[in-house]
């Protein structure tokens, strides 16, 4: 999801650690280092994750200095994915198994034998495959430390947080929950944990 779309949903977080002094001089490499790869047509992993610019996502795969806007880093996460249906994958499978039967005059096949058909099938399908891609976009005040991630779902934003721990080391994200924005008002766990919820009601005629 785009910070430039016409409709926009984020989450929020604080981001925890001490940045490093010469943060914004090493910050480039840690980024390059963690920067979107292409999975190429001879590479069977299905799943390839990684920082892009947000003004270019499916451009070249070197980072220029253009995430670092005046205090704000703004990036773009982007993750290709090959998938292949099931009932298609099931279907080759049935036909190579049946061309082996044919070949070797048997009447069944040994697991090994299946198996090596079920995984030379993967590969000849992964390698044919076309990945999807999608991107979400990023920004961080590195001066009030919050960052705000433009995509909602829990598994895409468990992405997001292993990949930006990974990059960048010792700084950890805190999602701003009700609970993380009290956590974060220097509310005891305890006073938090006693709150009662609360009913609210406007009656008929009551007044502003």
């Amino acid at each position: 999801m785009a910070i430039n779309s016409n409709t926009t949903s984020t989450r929020r977080y604080r981001v925890e650690g001490q940045l490093p002094e010469n943060f914004h001089d090493e910050i480039r490499d840690r980024i390059q280092k963690s920067a979107f790869r292409e999975i190429e047509a001879t590479n069977l992993k299905e799943v390839s994750i990684g920082w892009v610019p947000v003004n270019n996502p499916f451009g070249a795969e070197d980072i220029d200095d253009s995430f670092d806007k005046d205090g704000y880093i703004v990036l773009s996460m982007r993750i290709d994915k090959k998938s292949i249906p099931s009932q298609t994958v099931k279907a080759y499978i049935v036909k190579e198994e049946q061309k082996h039967l044919e070949a070797s005059k048997k009447e069944r096949l040994s697991y090994n034998e299946r198996k090596s058909i079920k995984e030379a099938v993967m590969v000849k399908l992964l390698q044919q495959a076309l990945p999807i891609s999608a991107v979400y976009d990023f920004f961080w005040n590195t001066n009030t430390g919050y960052l705000y991630f433009f995509g909602t779902s829990d598994d895409l934003n468990n992405k997001f947080i292993e990949l930006f721990e990974e990059t960048f080391k010792d700084i950890h994200l805190f999602k701003m929950s009700p609970y993380g924005i009290a956590a974060s008002k220097s509310i005891s766990e305890e006073s938090i944990l006693s709150l009662e919820p609360s009913s609210f009601s406007i009656q008929e005629g009551q007044e502003d």
